[in-house]
């Protein structure tokens, strides 16, 4: 099972940009797409079924979302959230395998206005903590599943934090630690750090993470 999450920054379904961003996509080959910043009708290739996030909060296109998860098994299923607008979670039933419990985000970032008066670092943890206990209610209710947690976090795991701040890395890691999580996008083993951007589109902060 191959996942991949992207930050498509308010792309649009039907111009030149999405055409390559499809390309993209199609070369990654990904089994679920989690999609964020992105069009409900901006569909990866042979995906069948989505999951998306509810209306944003901010003024908004026709099918823009924060988060959309694409399937091309074609077996998900709506899972609740604490967070309707940002957050999107599905069940994915696989042939084979424990289920799979998809959650797709978009954390705040510095200036994020959502929030106030929270703003920055403040608004960052504040959400993280809600995320959190969102984690770990779907660890509790479905503890034969596998937990994947995806998306845009607007903070780096490691130091510097040119996107985030310190005391969100700080926060971020020990959230992870706490809900028995792996960042599997930060430091060597993050799968974009050699990644070319011939193709003009610009890599963002994301990070993919899981438990076992």
């Amino acid at each position: 099972m191959r996942l991949a999450t992207w930050n498509l920054e308010r792309a649009k379904a039907s111009t030149p940009r999405a055409y390559r961003l499809r390309q993209v996509m199609k070369a990654v080959n990904a089994d679920v797409w989690v999609l964020t910043e992105t069009d409900s009708n901006l569909t990866p290739e042979h995906a069948k079924t989505s999951i998306s996030s509810g209306l944003p909060e901010r003024q908004h296109r026709s099918g823009e979302r924060w988060v959309v998860i694409w399937s091309r098994h074609g077996n998900l299923e709506r899972v609740t959230t604490a967070d309707p607008v940002r957050t999107a979670c599905a069940r994915l039933r696989r042939p084979t395998g424990p289920l799979l419990l998809i959650y797709g985000t978009v954390l705040p970032w510095r200036a994020d206005v959502r929030f106030r008066p929270l703003r920055g670092a403040d608004a960052f943890c504040d959400a993280l903590a809600k995320q959190t206990e969102d984690w770990s209610q779907l660890r509790r209710d479905n503890s034969d599943h596998v937990l994947c947690v995806a998306g845009d976090f607007n903070q780096e795991i490691d130091a510097p934090c040119r996107v985030g701040t310190s005391r969100g890395r700080l926060a971020l890691s020990k959230a992870l630690q706490e809900a028995g999580l792996v960042c599997l996008s930060s430091g060597a083993d993050a799968p974009l750090g050699g990644v070319p951007m011939e193709l003009g589109i610009r890599s963002t902060t994301s990070a993919s993470l899981r438990a076992w």
